[in-house]
This record gives structure tokens, C-alpha cells and sequence, in this order.
């Protein structure tokens, strides 16, 4: 499953993208949502795999916007991933350092 961050609420992407509409308890049907994907991955013997691109967008977010419901579901999201046979990556761009380098003639 990919999901490319952006700024705005992690909680609300991965609920649009898993079609989840409940607002009032969407970190657990969120996970719910997530368990149906990695029951169906598991009985075919594969692995689910959660990758999220630009993790620091949700990160710059949730630091702004009610950062103890943002932080919550991703500490939920990280142990859910720890717990299940499944693998959860997520990457963030480095802009400070390439522009701190590139200022500094390095590349």
C-alpha cells in the first residue's frame, strides 16, 4: 500500500484512501481496514507492505494540527506494523541538508 504525504492529517489520508468515512473512531477502523488487506496478503503467503512517501509532510502537520490525535495514530500505525507480518517504510526528503549544501557549493 503507498501513500505519498502531503500537508494534511495522516489519519484523513489513510481513511480516504481505505474508504473509511466513521470520523468518531477512524484510528480503530483504520486498523481494521488495514488487518482485512494484511488477512488477504497473509493467506497468500505474501507480506502487506505500508510505504508512505514524504512522511515529514504528515510529521509538519500533525506538529501544527492537533499533534496528540495526529502522533497517536502513528505510534497506532508503527505497532500495528510491528505486531503483523507486515513491513511499514517511510521516507523523508532531506531539504534542509540539500539546501543547506547546495548554498554551500556541495552536492
Amino acid at each position: 500500500m503507498n501513500f505519498v504525504g502531503n500537508y494534511d492529517s495522516i489519519i484523513k489520508t489513510f481513511s480516504d484512501s481505505l474508504g473509511v468515512n466513521d470520523a468518531a473512531s477512524s484510528n480503530h477502523r483504520i486498523l481494521d481496514k488495514l488487518d482485512e488487506h494484511y488477512k488477504k496478503y497473509a493467506a497468500k503467503n505474501t507480506l502487506l507492505v505500508i510505504v508512505i512517501d514524504e512522511f515529514g509532510k504528515f510529521l509538519e502537520y500533525a506538529a501544527k494540527n492537533d499533534p496528540e490525535s495526529e502522533l497517536y495514530f502513528i505510534q497506532q500505525l508503527a505497532e500495528y506494523a510491528n505486531d503483523k507480518n507486515c513491513i511499514r517504510a517511510s521516507s523523508r526528503t532531506q531539504g534542509r541538508f540539500i539546501k543547506r549544501s547546495v548554498k554551500n557549493g556541495k552536492r
